[in-house]
């Protein structure tokens, strides 16, 4: 049996995550572009983004399994519950002195939860949302030897940080999401000048 290990959020840009989504996530929240922000040589390769991920609290039945793929990809699958998952492409990479993870979806099981009443979106909404339409999303990370801790620019804050960059261009999407428009090695800079 293998230890399971834990998906932490903190600081102010900090989402809960229902696991490296709750990761992986975000349209409102995390960047969201039609390029990838990573080029090859920023690829980061670690057994320690391999296995089982739990959220902090596992309140919503969540896990994310981490797993190699090919050409430095690792497959991501988010959980939650019984009946909703989403397979994942996950590419970690260095922008500057800081991790990232750029995902994008590869399948997931259709519908979100069921659900009732008034509520903010859950983590798998919210995947939904920031890998919809063959698009790319990139958060920050940090990596330690039981944890991965997430750190999501969300709302105003990464609309923020997008407004005082001039360089960033970009459209606006249904859901209120704004989709970066520039290319690779732009939105790589930009990571990097933000962090």
């Amino acid at each position: 049996m293998t230890a399971q290990k834990k998906l932490r959020n903190i600081g102010n840009f900090s989402v809960r995550f229902g696991i490296l989504c709750s990761i992986l996530v975000c349209v409102g929240g995390c960047f969201h572009a039609e390029d990838k922000f990573y080029a090859d040589n920023d690829v980061v390769i670690d057994k320690r983004f391999e296995g089982e991920f739990l959220t902090s609290t596992n309140s919503d039945s969540a896990s994310i399994l981490i797993e190699k793929g090919t050409n430095n990809h690792y497959v991501a699958t988010y959980q939650e519950g019984t009946n909703w998952w989403m397979k994942l492409d996950a590419v970690f990479f260095r922008a500057g002195t800081n991790l990232f993870v750029d995902i994008s979806r590869i399948s997931d099981s259709g519908g979100p939860p069921d659900i009732r009443g008034p509520r903010p979106p859950n983590t798998f909404e919210l995947l939904q949302l920031a890998t919809g339409g063959n698009t790319h999303s990139a958060f920050r990370i940090q990596l330690f030897d039981d944890a991965i801790e997430t750190q999501i620019a969300w709302g105003n804050m990464a609309f923020l940080a997008v407004q005082q960059e001039p360089t960033i261009k970009g459209k606006i999407l249904g859901e209120g999401a704004f989709l970066l428009t520039n290319s690779t090695d732009q939105l790589h800079s930009f990571l990097t000048k933000i962090g």
